[in-house]
């Protein structure tokens, strides 16, 4: 492989660029301005500033010497022309279909183009590894394209200016081997490549090239990305989201690489690794799992790829907050933080899987201590720092305490140890978003194993072996707080064998809630195995030592009268018992009550283990049960709908060829009624020889014709015109009315066209509610509204005021209406009577539905379109009338009959004025009975507080007859005042009955 000079990269050690030379000018011109007074005079100007003001000048209007910028830019339209007629690229004034694309191939041999070259330098657009230090200028050698982005405008690019592919692994082996390798720290170089990275991805786009040589190079700039999330997460003016967005790009351009090379038969063998790593940047998507399980089965079994979905499930969490643009919660999620680290740091994670997953440290760390602060109970709130350390895998304490502070949880010391309170009383800022990505010197940073970058990129990802923490334990930063410091690596805290800790151990600390650190002093403890009777003489009290001092073998010899034997007082005995039972029964009661502890344990777990066992197997079942249950169902839900579409699509079709013959009959009539207008005479004819004859009366004819048209027009235009509905509701405000009041209009019919009429009459239009057409006007501080509801399921179930009602009965047909006045005649017997007519049930029902839910009575409009000739007779008796108006639950308080048979007929505009003259404020029945209800109730609530008031007597009696009378005195009246009331309903019932006779005798009929 072809490398470049290394001559120019070599003397960048001592390098000097115009651009500093630039910065060193500026700078000391700025210095040098603030020593001049702005007041001063232009003597005062230093020769220093005039050289500067002349260097600027020129460097602003001339260009520099031996740069070919101007004359490459004149030759590029002559160059673009023969590229052209060369076929190697598309003419942009000659439209072509895709297929017939020419297939863009690079010619550029140097890692920059020479134009792009000239024209940077011209445009002082230099980075200073591409600026030959000893002459000042580009160097070829070490020049590199630039990033170019997409925009219109820009022309079109031309075959020189793109680098075919071995050139551009050449320019990717410079990058790393020369600039990300070289002199120069990993920041100050990471802007610089990742531009010519992008370039290096533009000119592969550009070709459209996809074989292996651009795998390979997508493959190292992805290690390239994933490896500076890592190094350069705490540098200032590094962005993480802008790196892993460049790094999701090349990933989505590599799976697609991969896919195409599959169905060319071709294979890569990194696949599974960059599989993995496209996994883990979305950790927590669940479609890109599902996506993954479409893989081939080689690559799906993958250690790598089936590493990454381990990481994936361990890392789902269900405590997050829910927002926008952030990740969704998983539903039966355990949370299980302490397996992700431990699997992170396990060696089968390599460098750059452990790089990538350290953006999620955060997120998982939050997540960890929501669910502790809702699994602790408050004996257990007071946590250790250091357990809270090994558990979510900080490297310093100093990051706990730092971890701590930013999300307000409350640290303290207890016992010279410092803890965490993670009681879920305590407070916890859960708003603020995830905190900054730390340097993991533990979990990545050990993973390197002394290799370097080009390593890493270029692809030596074998896994490595545990390797011990770079950070020393001694070295702790100071807890922040006043106490004096302390030794926070003690073994019995950090979570060694012997460790108290609630969480060093799998089994339960009976010690947790009397958690004393070792390190603080030293109190001799008797174990639990110790043995029954031991002499030590370090415990006992210094009277019993010599007491139980073993003596020597005494010496025989005849006691003398002088000798005394030795007495013992009772408090050396007491105290010789105490010292006794203190060392024998004390362990032994300890261990009698462990091994019972353990038992009790054994079998409690035991016990929860089996009913557990229990539960999940009856769960199961019945779980299995369920989807059986559950898919029959959905099968025969699924064969009822079929029936019921193939119905409706029969009835469909049944109803389009009906409409299909309607308009052609219409059609048919329309042209035999204009012939009927028109004549034949009308129409110019020519005779037998071929003669046009002309009719005199031709003009007259037409005008005639043309006249009926007209008026003919003008009827249908005047049928469908607006009414003045202005004026109606001007006369509604002459009423005392209720406010707000409103006019109902329901068709039963299912026309359309009385619909739209409707609606056009009334200028009603269409309201919050598709289903409901509404008109609202306020006058006088009082609001009336008309509503129109296509079914009377849209109307709404609140009680409101309807003052009015306008029911549209729809075409009412001849056989229907001559059956039922033949029903309905003198000689008609009961069960005919009985028999059921459509027109009269919807019209009952839709009363009952209004008269329900309206305060107020109403006049009732009903509007009939109809050919025949019918009676106001007719109506009374096919609809009954009376039993409209005499009904207890009815609130009509008259009826109105508007009878439609031609356009001259329709004057709604009439009818509802004699509506507003019929309007009344009288509550409904059913708004009489609420109210009686609701006073009914008060009433009796106020009787049980006077009664719960009263105070009981002492001794209950029974009472007299006058007593009781005396004292119930008030519920006797309460019962004669309901007597009185119901008297009155039936005078007020009689009453109703005769008004509505006499409205019965006085019903109107407008046409």
């Amino acid at each position: 492989m072809e490398k470049p000079d290394e001559s120019g990269f070599n003397q960048l050690k001592g390098s000097f660029t115009r651009e500093e030379t630039r910065r060193s000018f500026s700078h000391s011109q700025k210095e040098s301005n603030k020593d001049v007074s702005p007041v001063e005079d232009d003597e005062s100007a230093t020769a220093e500033d005039v050289d500067a003001q002349e260097t600027r000048q020129k460097r602003f209007t001339s260009s520099l010497q031996g740069n070919r910028f101007e004359e490459l830019r004149r030759l590029r339209d002559k160059e673009r022309e023969d590229a052209i007629q060369k076929g190697l690229i598309d003419d942009p004034s000659k439209p072509r279909q895709l297929d017939e694309a020419v297939t863009f191939i690079g010619t550029c041999q140097d890692m920059c183009p020479e134009y792009e070259r000239e024209q940077r330098e011209y445009q002082n657009n230099l980075e200073r590894w591409e600026i030959n230090p000893e002459t000042g200028r580009v160097d070829k050698n070490l020049a590199v394209k630039a990033f170019h982005r997409p925009a219109a405008g820009n022309e079109q690019a031309l075959p020189s200016d793109v680098r075919p592919p071995p050139v551009l692994k050449k320019s990717l082996d410079y990058l790393i081997d020369k600039i990300v390798c070289g002199l120069y720290p990993l920041d100050s170089t990471h802007f610089f490549v990742r531009d010519r990275t992008r370039s290096i991805r533009q000119d592969f786009t550009l070709q459209n090239n996809r074989g292996l040589e651009a795998v390979a190079c997508h493959e190292r700039i992805a290690r390239y990305h994933i490896l500076c999330l890592h190094q350069l997460c705490e540098k200032k003016n590094f962005s993480s989201q802008q790196e892993v967005e460049q790094l999701r790009k090349v990933l989505q351009s590599l799976c697609e690489f991969y896919d195409d090379l599959r169905k060319e038969g071709k294979s890569s063998p990194n696949e599974a690794e960059f599989r993995s790593y496209s996994i883990i940047t979305h950790l927590r998507d669940q479609d890109v799992v599902r996506q993954s399980q479409n893989l081939p089965i080689d690559i799906f079994n993958d250690p790598r790829v089936q590493l990454s979905l381990r990481l994936s499930a361990l890392a789902q969490k269900n405590n997050e907050r829910v927002g926008h643009l952030l990740p969704l919660n998983t539903e039966a999620t355990p949370n299980l933080y302490t397996r992700f680290f431990k699997l992170v740091k396990s060696p089968s994670v390599t460098y750059l899987m452990a790089c990538l997953l350290e953006s999620h440290f955060t997120s998982i760390r939050k997540g960890a201590i929501k669910a502790m602060r809702k699994a602790y109970m408050s004996v257990h709130a007071k946590f250790p720092c250091v357990d809270l350390q090994r558990i979510l895998r900080f490297d310093t304490i100093g990051n706990v305490f730092d971890f701590c502070e930013y999300y307000a949880l409350e640290v303290f010391e207890e016992n010279g140890e410092p803890v965490v309170n993670l009681n879920k009383v305590g407070y916890f800022d859960d708003s603020k978003p995830d905190s900054m990505q730390r340097f993991s010197h533990a979990l990545v940073e050990s993973k390197l194993n002394n290799r370097s970058f080009a390593a890493i990129i270029n692809g030596d990802t074998a896994p490595i072996g545990e390797t011990k923490s770079p950070v020393s334990k001694e070295i702790r930063p100071k807890f922040p707080v006043s106490k004096p410091t302390f030794n926070v690596e003690n073994p019995s805290v950090a979570g060694e064998k012997g460790s108290n800790s609630v969480l060093s151990r799998g089994k339960l600390n009976i010690h947790a809630p009397t958690f004393t650190p070792s390190f603080s002093f030293s109190v001799p403890k008797t174990p639990l195995n110790a043995e029954l009777f031991r002499s030590s003489d370090e415990s006992l009290p210094s009277g019993a030592e010599k007491a139980l001092k073993p003596l020597p073998p005494p010496s025989i010899k005849k006691p003398t009268p002088l000798e005394r034997k030795p007495v013992f007082s009772s408090n050396d005995v007491n105290l010789i018992f105490r010292s006794i039972v203190e060392r024998t029964l004390t362990p032994l009661c300890g261990r009698i009550c462990k091994e019972v502890y353990d038992e009790f344990i054994s079998e409690t777990s035991q016990t929860i283990y089996m009913s557990m066992v229990k539960d999940l197997i009856r769960l199961s079942s019945l779980e299995a049960l369920t989807v059986e249950t559950h898919n029959s169902t959905i099968k025969a839900r699924a064969f009822s709908r079929i029936k019921l579409k193939a119905q409706h699509c029969w009835l469909e079709k049944r109803k389009r060829e009906i409409q299909r013959l309607k308009e052609q009959q219409q059609q048919e009539h329309y042209k035999a009624v204009l012939g009927t207008l028109l004549g034949s005479s009308c129409l110019n004819s020519r005779s037998a020889h071929g003669t046009r004859v002309f009719s005199g009366d031709y003009n007259i004819k037409n005008e005639l014709a043309s006249e009926q048209i007209r008026q003919e027009h003008d009827r249908i235009q005047k049928f469908w015109k607006e009414e003045d509905i202005d004026s109606f509701f001007n006369l509604l405000s002459k009423h005392d009315l209720s406010s707000p009041w409103h006019l109902l209009i329901f068709s039963a019919s299912n026309k359309p066209s009385i619909y739209r009429w409707f609606r056009s009459k009334l200028g009603l239009k269409c309201s919050s509610n598709p289903s409901v057409w509404s008109l609202t006007r306020r006058i006088l501080n009082r609001e009336y509204t008309l509503l129109m509801p296509d079914t009377i399921l849209d109307l709404t179930t609140q009680r409101m005021c309807y003052g009015a009602c306008v029911y549209d009965m729809g075409l009412v047909e001849d056989s229907v209406c001559n059956s039922s006045l033949i029903c309905s005649g003198n000689g008609r017997n009961p069960e005919k009577y009985k028999l059921t007519d459509p027109l009269r049930d919807n019209l009952f029902s839709f009363l009952r539905v209004v008269s329900d839910r309206t305060t107020t009575k109403f006049p009732l409009l009903l509007v009939m379109w109809t050919k025949s000739n019918y009676t106001l007779k007719d109506y009374v008796e096919r609809l009954r009338f009376m039993d409209i108006i005499t009904s207890s639950w009815s609130a009509v308080s008259s009826i109105h009959v508007l009878t439609i048979r031609a356009v001259e007929d329709a004057t709604l505009g009439e009818s509802l004025k004699l509506l507003s003259s019929n309007v009344t404020s009288e509550h409904s029945p059913s708004f009489q009975v609420e109210q009686v209800s609701q006073n009914n109730r008060k009433r009796e609530a106020e009787i049980r507080v006077n009664s719960m008031r009263k105070k009981r007597p002492l001794r209950r009696t029974i009472p007299s007859f006058e007593e009781e009378i005396t004292g119930n005195h008030d519920d006797m009246s309460y019962v004669l005042s309901n007597a009185k009331d119901e008297t009155d309903e039936l005078t007020l019932l009689r009453e109703k009955i005769k008004k509505a006779q006499e409205v019965l005798n006085k019903v109107q009929t407008t046409k």
